[in-house]
């Protein structure tokens, strides 16, 4: 009885290996099958009209060999693992917050990324303008930004990944409709995150 309960064991974890193999073997070929060219390119533009060039140039051999991650395991999409990626090195392309994000912090960061990506230097609402409990999703509050970016030729706008985060992308204003084109090549639409009076 003891030998057939033993075999038993050594059978199932057999299997259980055999499956679990196989499984990741599926999910490498998921995450290894290539990136459309109209999506490669999409990301590579977005980029330069984003960007400044250091971080233009340091993504773009990353795009030249960016995989699908639709259906991986551990992104949500390819567009959240090139948001990972980004987060990770510090590059401001497509800003991801929660819609509880605060307000005050949404003002500390800005300037960074305005800064960094535009080399220029925007007159913001000053932190102590929000209290600790008002977040970005309230009313007024990305208006009282969007403003002073305007104000120097840019603005910010929203692509709809259907969650209750934002992603932001940060453009000059002239090139919009390039930038929702692009967006929308990658599968998702363009918001703007102010309405234009």
């Amino acid at each position: 009885m003891q030998m057939k309960l033993n075999l038993l064991l050594i059978v199932t974890a057999l299997a259980s290996l055999t499956l679990f193999s196989s499984l990741k073997k599926k999910n490498a070929s998921i995450e290894k099958e290539p990136l459309s060219e109209v999506e490669r390119n999409a990301y590579k533009k977005l980029a330069k009209l984003c960007l400044n060039k250091r971080d233009n140039s340091r993504l773009d051999s990353f795009f030249d060999q960016l995989n699908n991650y639709d259906n991986s395991e551990d992104y949500a999409s390819t567009l959240h693992y090139v948001i990972d990626l980004c987060s990770q090195r510090n590059i401001h392309l497509f800003n991801d917050f929660d819609h509880k994000y605060g307000a005050e912090d949404f003002a500390w960061i800005m300037p960074k990324i305005l800064k960094r990506n535009f080399r220029t230097k925007v007159k913001f609402p000053k932190r102590r303008t929000f209290d600790r409990a008002t977040t970005i999703s309230m009313d007024g509050v990305f208006e009282s930004f969007e403003k002073p970016l305007n104000e120097k030729g840019l603005t910010m706008g929203l692509i709809d990944t259907e969650s209750d985060s934002y992603v932001i992308l940060i453009h000059e204003i002239i090139n919009t409709k390039t930038v929702s084109k692009h967006v929308q090549q990658l599968g998702y639409s363009y918001l703007k995150l102010v309405s234009e009076d």
